[in-house]
């Protein structure tokens, strides 16, 4: 228990000065001007209208306001949609850890950003 109140005192300082996710090669990241709600809710409904099903929702932002630390919107969503997890197994079988598919959300003071794998990284491998 000492360990995680040290570890909170520690880091909760750095938590308003995190900087943006450095690129990563293969990863597709679109900047938009839509506020952090907005494009989670825009992301939910596209999910539906193309038949794919939201399988996992996970972020520390709502359950770190409850403790009383505030952090810019942060969420991870796994999307599923079976004919895309039997292409992947096809190309390979190490690609099917990246099913389902995962779309990182950011809130940043200008908007929001959202990020994902591209197909070909996930099937090279």
């Amino acid at each position: 228990m000492k360990i995680l109140v040290l570890a909170a005192l520690v880091l909760a300082p750095l938590m308003g000065i995190a900087g943006d996710i450095a690129p990563r090669e293969g990863w597709v990241v679109k900047d938009t001007a839509k506020p952090y709600a907005a494009l989670l809710d825009d992301l939910r409904t596209a999910i539906k209208d193309n038949k794919m099903g939201l399988v996992t929702e996970a972020g520390p932002t709502e359950a770190a306001r409850k403790r009383g630390f505030d952090i810019p919107g942060n969420r991870v969503l796994g999307v599923y949609r079976n004919d895309f997890a039997v292409s992947a197994l096809e190309a390979s079988r190490a690609a099917m850890i990246e099913a389902p598919i995962r779309f990182y959300v950011t809130e940043n003071p200008d908007g929001a950003k959202w990020r994902y794998a591209a197909s070909a990284v996930i099937t090279n491998l």
